[in-house]
């Protein structure tokens, strides 16, 4: 497909160095030359062979790892080999987009480096269908941070990466756009570009959600030319659409010819609809002129909403609890897992030391929690002092892709990886460190998840090592621990997790936050901040040995304040307003006995 060599060669640095940026994994790239068929069980070389096939088949691409025996020091079994195929026959069409192999080779790059497909639509692992994402999303770089660490200058996976960000160019100059994308006098022509579908083009719209036909494509529809302009017009012009997160999903390119005083209109058509709405958000697409050349011009822009209508599985999140094991060399660990949809959780524990309650060595341990959503103390005994790191898949019994056989090539998968570091022998809290794979759980997977139990010092201003109360199990509301209000309804004790704009902003590197609030107005609903504090800082567990979890939650943008409250022996899910910022006073909006 690529007849130099070295054209292939750049595709291969691209992609591995987006893998690269976003982790601590680094690869060589290695001259074009006649390597052995990696599907040979025979030819092991550690070179992974990419090469291009022609096949009929629906694939655009595919990986496949092999493995050595299993290694009891480094506690797995190590990566031997592997080999990447790409297809022609699905892959030509693509490349004249300026996405197609290179999307589909970093999504293959991911499978070889252990990422399995993921659950989550706006993944570059996603499968269901493919989604044309040529930049690893944030539950790509919290799993393959959790894998091989962070690179040496953070990244934060909840956050765009400036690298990929489009750069738009300087604007042409009047005399370019004087007779382009304005409405001319063809009998057709909107009153400017519109944004449009395929089914109707000369109706504008402003977006697209779960009614739209999801095998309609959205395009921009374009006037240009005029009766007034005195010469053709003949401009290459691209079409850069752009995600929500600001990376350039597609680049369509074509050309703008009309004569002289001729009034003209023309089409740029993006993506299917069924693509589109996996990404929710604000769309854009750049009008480009001369992309490809040294001087690219800005032309137009223009946007359009995909409305959130997503719905799929959530993976499991999960804390890692600890303490001293039996000797110096040994570490008890257990897992608090939580599911959003209440699946089985089933965890798989690849570790370098010995697990007392396992049979022997193998590829990995596995502990069935069933409905429970606490794991047994586990008795590790690492055989030494010094760090240690294990992995702990936590996994739900959900289907990958519901109704649907796509995505399965590459096997399950992890629904969220632990990654966990043990230095022997433990001295205090920080012992243990995790990162972990999830999106739900910390603001970026460097945060410390794991908590070894220490006295609590009780104050009369804290009596208590958190705040908030057990729930009603019958009431089945995924939490372990919300806020509640005392009998003389003049107090309120809870736990808050704070966000800007929906995204998790930590106040002095602290997600969670212990909160009392004085009620001022009982009638009309007015709460007072009067005391915060770091959630849990001693690590306590409730009576059943869980970590607490928090049941409210505070957005700086929208100033709105999210709780489930217990109060007289009920639960109420509520919502306050933020009304006056220097007093830290609340107002409340509406509730809803549970």
């Amino acid at each position: 497909m690529y007849a130099n060599p070295e054209d292939m060669r750049a595709l291969l640095r691209e992609a591995a160095a987006r893998w690269e940026l976003i982790s601590g994994i680094r690869f060589e790239v290695l001259s074009a030359g006649n390597y052995p068929d990696d599907r040979d069980e025979s030819n092991r070389d550690g070179i992974v062979r990419v090469s291009w096939v022609s096949n009929t088949g629906s694939f655009a691409g595919r990986a496949s790892v092999r493995f050595g025996r299993f290694d009891p020091i480094l506690g797995y079994y190590p990566y031997t080999d592997g080999y990447i195929e790409l297809n022609i026959a699905e892959l030509q069409t693509e490349q004249e987009l300026s996405w197609g192999p290179l999307s589909t080779l970093t999504h293959e790059i991911g499978h070889l480096i252990g990422l399995g497909h993921s659950d989550i639509p706006q993944s570059l692992m996603f499968a269901n269908p493919y989604n044309r994402r040529g930049y690893p999303g944030e539950d790509d770089i919290r799993a393959a941070q959790a894998l091989y660490g962070p690179p040496a200058q953070a990244v934060s996976a909840s956050q765009a990466v400036r690298d990929w960000m489009f750069q738009v160019p300087p604007a042409a100059d009047e005399s370019t756009t004087r007779f382009i994308f304005k409405k001319n006098q063809h009998t057709l022509s909107p009153d400017g570009p519109i944004v449009m579908l395929d089914s109707d083009p000369y109706k504008k719209i402003a977006g697209i959600d779960a009614s739209t036909a999801k095998d309609d494509y959205l395009g921009v529809l374009i006037p240009f030319g005029n009766f007034d302009s005195p010469a053709d017009i003949q401009l290459p012009v691209s079409m850069v659409l752009l995600d929500p997160v600001g990376y350039v999903d597609a680049i369509y390119t074509g050309n703008l010819r009309c004569s002289a005083r001729s009034a003209c209109i023309t089409g740029f058509y993006a993506s299917t609809v069924e693509t589109l709405l996996n990404i929710p958000g604000t769309w854009q697409a750049f009008f480009i002129a001369n992309l490809d050349s040294s001087d690219p011009r800005f032309l137009y822009s223009t946007s359009f909403s995909v409305a959130d209508t997503l719905s799929y599985n959530k993976a499991p999140t999960a804390r890692v609890i600890f303490e001293p094991g039996g000797n110096s060399t040994s570490v008890r660990l257990r897992i608090q897992a939580h599911d959003e949809e209440q699946d089985n959780i089933l965890l798989r524990w690849h570790t370098t030391g010995r697990i007392a309650d396992d049979t022997g060595i193998s590829l990995y341990y596995e502990r069935n929690l069933g409905p429970s959503d606490v794991s047994p103390w586990e008795e590790i005994d690492l055989r030494s002092s010094g760090q240690h790191i294990l992995f702990v898949e936590v996994n739900d019994d959900a289907e990958r892709y519901t109704g649907s056989g796509d995505g399965k090539w590459a096997g399950e998968g992890y629904r969220t990886l632990l990654r966990i570091t043990v230095n022997l022998p433990l001295t205090d809290s920080n012992s243990v460190s995790v990162i972990s794979s999830s999106n739900e759980v910390n603001s970026d997977t460097t945060q410390h998840l794991v908590a070894q139990p220490q006295t609590y010092q009780a104050s009369a201003e804290w009596p208590l090592p958190f705040s908030g109360v057990a729930p009603d199990p019958l009431l089945k509301l995924g939490l372990n621990n919300i806020g509640v209000m005392n009998d003389q309804a003049n107090a309120i004790s809870t736990c808050i997790e704070t966000y800007l704009n929906g995204v998790r902003k930590p106040i002095d590197g602290k997600l969670q936050m212990d909160i009392g609030f004085r009620v001022t107005d009982l009638n009309n609903g007015v709460i007072q901040l009067s005391q915060a504090r770091a959630f849990n800082s001693s690590n306590s567990l409730t009576k059943d040995g869980f970590l607490p979890e928090c049941s409210g939650s505070f957005d700086f943008f929208t100033g709105v304040y999210s709780d489930t409250l217990q109060f007289g022996g009920k639960a109420y899910r509520v919502q306050f307003m933020l009304e006056n910022s220097d007093v830290a006073r609340f107002r409340l909006m509406n509730f809803e006995a549970l």
